[in-house]
């Protein structure tokens, strides 16, 4: 049995009033195998606290991918989504998706935030769509109701001269 979120199975159990432990350590106690899942922060505020779950689990660490790696689970994952939806991706949304998963969402892990962000914008392409950069910053902006990209014009004097503008202040 696979818990794809222990913490977030925990915290919903407590506010239904149940108790994981109580649920599931007559399964525990039998030997019966489950794997849970948990990113480190979780673990650490959620999970780890409650010893008696605790003993019942023996804790693997499984450290993200490097760049390089990442990079080709996530074009494996690409082409494989490309032969079944005919939905195509460009290298450079690609990258883009990969740098922006990393950038501007916070929880998760990689290769997964950019699976899932490839997932979502696929579901929004439609059959036979070319999926490039702009569009992949187009969905990413609007998903993080974030200006995404370049900074140019008025902005970018903006930022620049933004230390002096808070001095006069």
């Amino acid at each position: 049995m696979v818990i794809s979120d222990l913490p977030g199975f925990m915290i919903s159990a407590n506010a239904l009033g149940s108790d994981v432990i109580s649920l599931l350590s007559k399964y525990l106690d039998l030997k019966l195998q489950i794997i849970a899942v948990s990113d480190t922060v979780r673990f650490h505020a959620v999970i780890e606290p409650n010893l008696k779950l605790v003993q019942y689990f023996e804790k693997i660490t499984i450290t993200e991918p490097d760049n390089l790696k990442t990079l080709e689970i996530v074009e494996n994952f690409v082409r494989d989504l490309e032969m079944e939806e005919r939905v195509f991706f460009t290298y450079e949304a690609v990258l883009a998706i990969i740098t922006s998963a990393t950038n501007y969402f916070s929880s998760g892990i990689m290769p997964n935030k950019a699976i899932d962000l490839i997932c979502e914008i696929s579901s929004r392409g439609g059959r036979g769509s070319v999926i490039n950069k702009d569009a992949v910053m187009e969905f990413i902006s609007a998903k993080t109701k974030m200006p995404v990209g370049k900074i140019a014009g008025a902005e970018k004097d903006t930022l620049l001269n933004l230390e002096i503008e808070l001095h006069k202040r």
